[in-house]
């Protein structure tokens, strides 16, 4: 079980002022870890090859732009304004960018997972509590064929893409990752009487003591964006985003 998860139950319990006995803390723990399973809902929005096909054709426009996240040391996402001068952008280095023409199927889909984000990130990042339960996991199947027209890039070590060879038309840019990462943490090591002298003006008292410790986070990024080309080349602003609906995001501490 996730910190998140776990915190959610003893909000519930402090609040409702008793002790849950065994079996309900059982079916709590049940209840979170089930929803951390991802309901699958199918996309039916009937799809057409031979018109992602087409969009797909030769072209002479392209799309450019750098693939980076804004996480602070111990991977959360800096989204103050303006920006911490002590965040820098750090690219997506060697990742798989994906890019389909804009299609019914593919609009349902971004709608539904915004939706979702939207929906997780909310309980995520506000105090646990009886009116903050945790929502159901979704993870949204595009129809049959939808993937199979689209182009992948790598983006380099400077996270940097190019799509070349696009007609002029919407596509959609899609990819996702994990990012792993290791800080220290001041932690309580205990404490000790000190004196700095004696008699009538002498100081004596506790001292806390603290020790640093690696903690190790992990954390599940995406990029998502609907993308016009029309003439020339379109640059892209592709910041990553934590995906709030990956219940695996977790922070050890």
């Amino acid at each position: 079980m996730n910190i998140r998860t776990t915190s959610f139950i003893f909000s519930l319990m402090l609040f409702s002022g008793c002790t849950p006995s065994a079996l309900q803390m059982a079916n709590n723990e049940a209840d979170a870890a089930s929803k951390a399973i991802p309901q699958k809902i199918n996309i039916n929005t009937p799809f057409d090859a031979i018109q992602a096909k087409d969009a797909l054709s030769k072209g002479n426009r392209k799309i450019t732009g750098i693939l980076y996240h804004r996480l602070d040391i111990t991977g959360r996402d800096e989204m103050g304004w303006p920006a911490s001068p002590l965040i820098k952008n750090q690219p997506f280095k060697n990742a798989s960018l994906s890019l389909f023409p804009e299609s019914p199927a593919i609009v349902a889909f971004e709608k539904m997972f915004s939706e979702q984000q939207s929906t997780m990130k909310k309980w995520y990042t506000n105090p646990p509590s009886i009116f903050n339960q945790q929502p159901q996991t979704k993870l949204f199947l595009l129809p049959p064929g939808v993937v199979d027209y689209g182009i992948e890039v790598k983006t380099d070590d400077f996270g940097r893409y190019t799509f070349n060879n696009l007609k002029p038309g919407r596509y959609y840019l899609y990819t996702a990752g994990w990012k792993t990462g290791t800080y220290n943490k001041d932690v309580y090591a205990g404490s000790s009487q000190y004196s700095d002298g004696t008699g009538l003006y002498g100081v004596q008292g506790t001292a806390q003591h603290t020790r640093a410790v690696p903690v190790n986070y992990k954390t599940y990024l995406v990029y998502s964006e609907f993308v016009d080309v029309t003439s020339g080349s379109a640059a892209i602003d592709s910041r990553m985003q934590v995906d709030y609906n990956e219940m695996s995001i977790q922070y050890d501490k």
